[in-house]
């Protein structure tokens, strides 16, 4: 495919009202999907359009057709940055659960040799980076919605976790 085509696929695709697709031609396949297709409307979470390429070695090159259009059925999401805002659990007046908003892996620092996001007992500032979450090879930064301190990690350092699954025991300060 040639990289004009592309281009052009993906502006039809962020003006049309689909909310997923996937395009394959030959042995490239595309997929495009729109943060419609991984939160409801009342979801407060951005996330850009997603655009995978998978390039191939000797792709022979055929002709379109509709019928290489099939709405995609995956649930991982690929946002660089995301909003916990509505997964915050309060369980009294002063403590919370912070829970994954998405599916991934959990990661406490940015890479392996780096310090910790946050430790048990640490204060934590609004807007600061708290852990990353893996999903589809992106590192997605989650941000503290709020000043808190850690009060337990609830998950471990490379452990997949779930959509809505608690990570993190805090307490607002």
């Amino acid at each position: 495919m040639e990289e004009k085509f592309i281009l052009d696929l993906i502006k039809a695709f962020d003006s049309s009202s689909a909310v997923s697709m996937k395009l394959k031609q030959g042995e490239t396949s595309i997929t495009l999907k729109k943060e419609e297709a991984f939160f409801s409307k009342n979801s407060n979470v951005s996330s850009p359009i997603v655009t995978q390429v998978i390039p191939v070695e000797n792709s022979s090159t055929s002709t379109l057709s509709s019928n290489n259009v099939i709405p995609a059925k995956d649930s991982s999401v690929t946002s660089e940055k995301i909003s916990n805002e509505n997964f915050v659990e309060e369980s009294s007046l002063t403590e919370n659960i912070i829970k994954s908003p998405i599916v991934g892996t959990f990661y406490r620092a940015p890479s392996p040799d780096a310090p910790v996001y946050c430790e048990v007992g640490k204060s934590i500032k609004k807007g600061q980076p708290i852990c990353i979450l893996e999903a589809m090879k992106m590192m997605n930064t989650l941000e503290a919605e709020f000043d808190c301190v850690i009060e337990e990690i609830l998950v471990a350092n490379g452990e997949l976790v779930e959509f809505n699954q608690p990570i993190f025991k805090v307490k607002k300060v």
